[in-house]
């Protein structure tokens, strides 16, 4: 509710040591409670933490950060968060706010920094902002909705906020989806679900690199990136779905190389008063479940059942 004192709550060490004694949780019973209320209003480091955010964990209106790298320790990606350096991993910034970067958080870099020999190559002010403006994501958003609006799967705002429509879910994620693989498919591929070839990720890796040298930090919008695989693919499908009040999750994989995303689909069954549509138009979020997961590389729009076979085969798990 006040976001000024969750930040406290983070700077203070309070959430730190709510983390590493866990145990003590047996004792406390609003232990739990209290690290998931600092966590929500913080997706960034709730991702960092837990690998996963749900339904009602949304991105919307906060600057989301998800780095590269996996971490074991959320206290290192704090640190990274906290310097004024720029990280050695690159660290993707979902941002809808910021068009420009501020120019109170540009940090310019005397050229006394620089070694003597690399000095004559520095052409003017180098400088780079670890919060930086995307004027590309807002221009992907109205794409989006032009898209939905053309189809008439444009959300009912009264119902936005706390129920879903299960009729159209399917549909908007897979415009969700096509405008994401669009927004990322430059000098890819597109491969087959069946296919042991695997997606170029040392191409995505030269074209974050490339952005980084122009940006001088690894602090990279996600507006700014043209090529991307299943990592930052899913991304920028959690953004655009949590700007529009989709349902979806964002879950890195074990290996921490690749994310993906679940939407809730109800099950039917024959008979069943209980799930029959008529009867079941729409459920409050919190007592959704992930039934499918969202193809954004193969067949893009595609829903697979968990635990399907070709689940299995897009999270390279067959």
């Amino acid at each position: 509710r006040f976001p000024e004192m969750v930040h406290e709550y983070i700077e203070a060490g309070v959430l730190e040591v709510l983390i590493l004694n866990q145990r003590l949780a047996m004792c406390v019973s609003t232990w739990g409670p209290a690290i998931e209320a600092i966590l929500s209003k913080c997706p960034s480091l709730k991702f960092c933490i837990r690998n996963h955010l749900g339904f009602t964990d949304s991105t919307a209106g906060n600057d989301f950060l998800v780095s590269k790298r996996k971490f074991d320790d959320f206290r290192v990606f704090q640190n990274i968060l906290k310097e004024d350096v720029s990280p050695l991993h690159p660290i993707l910034v979902v941002n809808f706010e910021r068009k420009v970067s501020p120019p109170d958080l540009i940090i310019e870099v005397p050229i006394e920094c620089f070694p003597l020999d690399e000095r004559p190559d520095v052409a003017g002010s180098w400088c780079y902002c670890r919060k930086p403006g995307d004027s590309e994501l807002p221009r992907i958003l109205d794409l989006l909705n032009e898209e939905l609006e053309k189809y008439g799967l444009m959300q009912n705002p009264a119902k936005m906020s706390r129920c879903i429509d299960f009729d159209n879910l399917a549909k908007r994620a897979k415009v969700i989806a096509e405008i994401v693989e669009a927004a990322l498919c430059s000098n890819l591929k597109r491969l087959d679900l069946n296919t042991t070839e695997e997606c170029s990720n040392h191409t995505v890796k030269c074209h974050l690199y490339d952005i980084a040298r122009a940006l001088h930090c690894n602090f990279i919008p996600i507006g700014m990136v043209h090529t991307g695989c299943q990592f930052e693919r899913a991304i920028l499908f959690k953004a655009l779905a949590d700007q529009i009040g989709l349902p979806c999750t964002l879950q890195r994989a074990v290996d921490g190389r690749l994310l993906f995303n679940e939407v809730p689909l109800p099950v039917e069954i024959d008979h069943d008063p209980h799930c029959d549509k008529k009867t079941m138009k729409f459920m409050p979020w919190r007592m959704l479940r992930p039934t499918h997961i969202v193809d954004l590389m193969f067949h893009v729009g595609e829903l697979y059942p968990i635990q399907s076979r070709q689940a299995l085969q897009y999270l390279r798990l067959y």
